[in-house]
């Protein structure tokens, strides 16, 4: 009879635990105000692993009273339980008597021993994670910065693209007959294993009254479109395309917004170009469907309206509307064309 009251009462217990939303955890330790979001979405650092500015997702209309999830640490929940062993790496027991204040019935509470030992070990747990946090992000920015660095090297060593081979490509093989924009050059191959490339610089450069653009002097990223050795095509390889350097918010600007205020994004060089001499606005490449969303707030605040050309397949859609609702959120009249 005992043991079933017990087991009654910690049902009650429990429930009682799963009564409280996620959200009352997130404001009582100080970490809603540390996110960003409307309505019942969230994201922002990870309050358990430090990492990012939005890692850490939280959607309060989900679960038993919110879910999250950090991308980084690859856990989340859907309750206020769950979050609290999250974030105190603590078991569910445990988790359940912070939440309610009391321990579970049947068992004394916990001593004040216990609970410096329990504090200790997960204080030691939190420095633990920390430090190992520390060395990844060095170790990612050390990268960047290789990145970085080798996409200068290589913009430094390219070449105008009149006469080359990658003016061949555009021209007779993709039917371009604009003209081309500074932010394109040829890069010759540097060991006869390698490939001859059309190199895009992801940047913003100066537009001029006359519609040129400045040639950008130096870069953090850039774009290689490998090239077959005669430029009748793309190279026989995997992924003919190859980006150097971090550009996520920066486009390939191919051509500059004209009088009528109007430019038009799409995933890869040549349809932004055949776009620009079709329709004669200005032209954006994303440089991949997954780029274009950040695009958004590289858009001058004098563009008018922007056309949003949207790949034929899932992916493509998706990032394409993802972007289109996010320049409509800057009051940016928007089009999309085919999704």
């Amino acid at each position: 009879m005992y043991a079933a009251n017990v087991t009654s009462l910690r049902r009650d217990w429990i429930d009682e635990a799963r009564t409280i939303p996620t959200e009352t955890v997130l404001h009582e330790r100080g970490i809603l105000k540390t996110l960003t979001g409307r309505g019942s979405k969230f994201v922002g650092p990870c309050p358990r692993c430090g990492t990012g500015v939005d890692r850490f997702a939280v959607h309060l209309g989900k679960g038993n009273g919110g879910a999250f999830y950090c991308r980084v640490c690859d856990l989340g929940g859907k309750d206020a339980i769950s979050l609290v062993m999250f974030l105190d790496h603590c078991k569910f027991y445990r988790a359940v008597e912070i939440l309610t204040g009391r321990p579970p019935p049947g068992r004394k509470a916990e001593s004040n021993e216990e609970r410096i030992a329990r504090e200790h070990r997960a204080s030691a747990l939190r420095i633990q994670m920390l430090q190992r946090q520390r060395e990844r992000q060095q170790r990612e920015a050390e990268e960047q910065q290789r990145q970085h660095d080798k996409a200068y090297w290589l913009w430094a060593r390219r070449e105008p693209i009149s006469g080359t081979i990658a003016e061949k490509y555009l021209r007779e093989v993709r039917g371009i007959t604009c003209s081309l924009p500074s932010t394109l050059a040829f890069l010759p191959p540097r060991k006869p294993a390698h490939h001859p490339a059309l190199i895009a610089c992801f940047a913003i450069p100066k537009e001029h009254p006359n519609g040129t653009l400045d040639q950008p002097r130096a870069a953090q990223a850039v774009q290689l479109t490998l090239l077959r050795s005669d430029g009748n095509g793309k190279a026989d390889v995997p992924n003919p395309k190859i980006s150097v350097g971090s550009h996520d918010g920066l486009p390939i600007v191919l051509a500059a917004a004209t009088d009528l205020l109007s430019i038009a994004i799409c995933e890869g060089i040549e349809d932004a170009l055949s776009v620009h001499e079709a329709a004669g606005i200005g032209a954006w490449a994303a440089g991949g469907a997954h780029f274009m969303p950040a695009l958004a707030a590289a858009v001058p605040e004098r563009i008018e309206s922007v056309t949003v050309f949207a790949d034929d397949n899932d992916t493509g859609r998706t990032n394409a509307h993802k972007l289109a609702v996010a320049l409509r959120e800057r009051s940016v009249e928007v089009l999309v064309v085919g999704g």
